[in-house]
């Protein structure tokens, strides 16, 4: 899964979740210098669930997603949008979980009333997370002038993994439109967490 360039997925009217690369039960998977843009005008913005790169699944797995460049553009209200979602390496086994490097750029959800952008998210319980050098820079979430509550989130560790790193990451110029969204910008379960130099 290393150096492809993948456009314009998703789209339409669809029900069913568009992902640009999806990986499910894989060990040792690599997911590095991939180029992904789920609309660069030649598509269209998709209406529910979307993911740029899914990592589903991997028990005890270790994983590489890095220097990968992503833009998301969602069409829905209220589900999910993120740029690069880790689930590969729960139940941990001395394993690495390796989030480094990348690029989540241009992003919009703008229709989001409820809904929730995350540039990087990883819900593993590997035995180390590590989420690294990585920036999330331009996005837009929520639906001008709405009450709605859409939330940001830059870069989440929501799976409780033995350790976690999340040092020199870059989130900036990303914006919320509606009145009443929430904006976290690193956001981590509650392991013990190194954060340094972002």
């Amino acid at each position: 899964g290393t150096g492809n360039i993948v456009k314009n997925f998703g789209g339409g009217a669809s029900t069913n979740p568009a992902v640009g690369i999806r990986a499910n039960n894989q060990w040792g998977v690599n997911i590095s210098y991939n180029q992904l843009n789920s609309n660069d005008g030649g598509g269209a913005n998709h209406a529910t669930t979307l993911r740029g790169i899914y990592a589903q699944a991997g028990t005890s797995a270790n994983a590489t997603i890095s220097n990968n460049t992503v833009t998301v553009k969602s069409g829905a209200t209220t589900s999910a949008c993120t740029a690069i979602d880790n689930a590969i390496g729960s139940t941990a086994a001395s394993n690495t979980v390796a989030i480094n490097n990348n690029t989540i750029t241009g992003c919009t959800y703008t229709t989001a009333t409820t809904g929730t952008f995350t540039g990087i998210l990883s819900s593993a319980t590997a035995a180390t997370v590590n989420m690294n050098g990585n920036t999330v820079t331009g996005t837009v979430v929520g639906a001008s002038g709405t009450t709605g509550a859409c939330t940001f989130q830059g870069i989440y560790c929501s799976g409780s993994a033995t350790s976690i790193t999340m040092n020199s990451n870059s989130i900036y110029s990303n914006s919320i439109a509606n009145q009443t969204g929430t904006m976290y910008c690193l956001r981590a379960g509650t392991t013990q967490l190194t954060v340094d130099g972002n």
